[in-house]
């Protein structure tokens, strides 16, 4: 048995990656990280691209019968449809979806954008290809989508589907370092 060889000494060989790929969902916290995420691949020389995540449970769970919901503004109680939950969706993807692009644009990065149904994670790793890195924003602790999940299982995730890099972000934690 022979022992694998010695990498030379010196800086490390530098990561080329072809995109940034941005996974977002309605929860209103991706936006905040967009000029951060531009400011990023345009230093990286790789184009960013927006995954809007339809949460598909939530979907399903406005289907069902009886779903009702709360609102503290009106302390009030109200039917609540799959129609409504798409129509708040589909307007929260198109304020997204403006703010990654003028981000974008700003930093000089071509951007694209891409809706999908699904969870966050799982979707951002199927999205995601070899030389791509993925940045999921959580908020307050919790995935995008409000399902209370552990760093370890998200990097789990990202292991299970062969995922090359992730970059998961912290809702107030700043963009100090390199």
């Amino acid at each position: 048995m022979t022992a694998p060889p010695e990498r030379p000494p010196g800086p490390p060989a530098r990561v080329r990656y072809r995109r940034v790929v941005l996974a977002l969902d309605s929860s209103g916290d991706g936006a905040e990280a967009l000029d951060l995420i531009a400011a990023l691949a345009a230093r990286l020389g790789a184009d960013i691209s927006g995954l809007f995540v339809e949460d598909i449970d939530l979907l399903r769970l406005a289907a069902l019968p009886g779903t009702r919901v709360v609102s503290t503004l009106s302390r009030g109680a109200g039917q609540i449809s799959p129609a409504t939950i798409e129509r708040s969706l589909r307007g929260r993807m198109a304020l997204v979806r403006r703010a990654m692009e003028e981000a974008a644009r700003r930093r000089r990065v071509s951007s694209s954008f891409e809706v999908r149904q699904g969870r966050v994670v799982t979707e951002a790793v199927g999205a995601a290809g070899e030389s791509d890195l993925v940045v999921i924003n959580l908020a307050r602790g919790h995935v995008p989508g409000g399902r209370v999940q552990g760093m370890g299982e998200v990097a789990a995730a990202f292991a299970a589907g062969n995922a090359r890099a992730l970059l998961l972000l912290r809702r107030g934690r700043g963009s100090t370092g390199r």
